[in-house]
């Protein structure tokens, strides 16, 4: 669990350390890259019932939630350059963060002050809105649930590094990960069928509970080039890795890391794990490549129930289906096997490998046409 020693470490960092951002600073291209997760543009498409102009008018509603926001601007930036960009959709976002410094701070910087409270809650039917609020991601949790995106620029790199320097390593992953990673599956909106016919509104077999269509999903950004952990989570039916554009990535920085006491967690944190940084002559900045990982929420996966993570040596639960595919090159998982059978090699192996080809493929549909 998080001790008051941890929070109170935070509560002092963004004291002295007002609107830094962790890792990269949400730019044009990397508020891009979060919007295209989104699955807007299928949503806006004809839903094939002869009504196009009025589905495009209907407003959408996309929920958000960013954990260990921080000081930072994200949340507040994927909402405005999303509904800049897209008329008919209303963005419902919510930052959160275990230290009320940070959220104290960015409700008077973002959100209206009614009578000066400056807490604005979950809105009402129909209202777009954005704000901030405690959560002490092992023990709380969220004002409301089943969120269509869950984004995380840091949080999780602090667990990652936290289970290392604590003797965790004599486990295949910690049990605090876990409890982070089933958080977030639960919180996350779990796809469930709707009727088929033109009254039902989207143009899909699928829908979250937020209606804007396909499955939710958990946007992980980090300066790791591997989250084994986030890999083999079971929670997660498909886990992609995308690097940030070169262009973005020359000016990525790692929140002045350099500045940072050795001896913190923070600083330690990114520093360790960072590659290949170098340092600007003349500035206290670190430049690094990072990754965006976008992590599909597996409906099928029961916290408590379930293998939570398949690894060397587990078996899972279950296996995925022949007709299962690359969201990137559109392989199937028989094709990916060359119709080998899953028990010659078993579950464990194939399932870790079609894991790892969804997280490093580069390819298009184009490909397998």
């Amino acid at each position: 669990m998080q001790s008051d020693k941890t929070i109170q470490f935070w509560d002092d960092y963004h004291t002295e350390n007002n609107s830094l951002e962790w890792i990269s600073k949400p730019g044009k291209e990397l508020l891009a890259m979060i919007s295209d997760q989104l699955e807007i543009e299928k949503n806006e498409d004809d839903n094939g019932c002869g009504d196009n102009d009025d589905a495009r008018g209907r407003n959408k509603v996309v929920s958000m939630l960013e954990i260990g926001c921080g000081t930072s601007t994200l949340v507040r930036d994927v909402k405005s350059y999303v509904e800049e960009r897209h008329s008919g959709i209303s963005v419902v976002a919510c930052g959160s963060d275990v230290s009320r410094v940070c959220i104290d701070t960015n409700r008077k910087r973002d959100c209206e002050s009614v009578d000066g409270d400056y807490s604005n809650k979950t809105p009402g039917k129909g209202e777009s809105s954005i704000w901030y609020e405690v959560l002490n991601i092992l023990e709380g949790e969220p004002s409301r649930r089943n969120w269509d995106v869950i984004i995380d620029k840091g949080c999780l790199d602090t667990f990652l590094f936290r289970s290392r320097q604590r003797g965790a390593q004599n486990r295949v992953y910690p049990e605090s990960l876990r409890l982070v990673l089933d958080k977030i599956h639960g919180w996350l909106a779990a796809t469930t069928p709707v009727g088929g016919s033109c009254g039902g509104g989207l143009d899909s077999n699928r829908t979250n509970s937020s209606g804007t269509g396909g499955k939710s999903r958990f946007i992980f950004i980090t300066p790791r080039s591997k989250i084994k952990a986030v890999r083999d989570y079971s929670g997660f039916s498909s886990v992609r890795r995308l690097p940030l554009p070169p262009m973005y990535r020359a000016t990525l920085e790692s929140k002045q890391c350099c500045r940072i006491n050795d001896n913190t967690e923070a600083g330690a944190a990114f520093r360790n794990d960072i590659n290949s940084s170098k340092t600007i002559p003349g500035k206290e900045s670190v430049l690094s490549p990072g990754y965006m990982f976008v992590c599909t929420r597996n409906d099928a996966y029961q916290p408590g129930v379930s293998q939570v993570f398949v690894s060397n040596g587990s078996t899972r639960g279950s296996v995925p289906t022949d007709d299962n595919r690359c969201p990137c090159c559109l392989l199937t998982f028989r094709d990916f096997r060359k119709a080998e059978n899953v028990e010659f090699r078993g579950e464990a192996y194939w399932t870790r490998r079609w894991k790892a080809h969804g997280l490093h493929c580069r390819g298009t549909t184009a490909m397998h046409a």
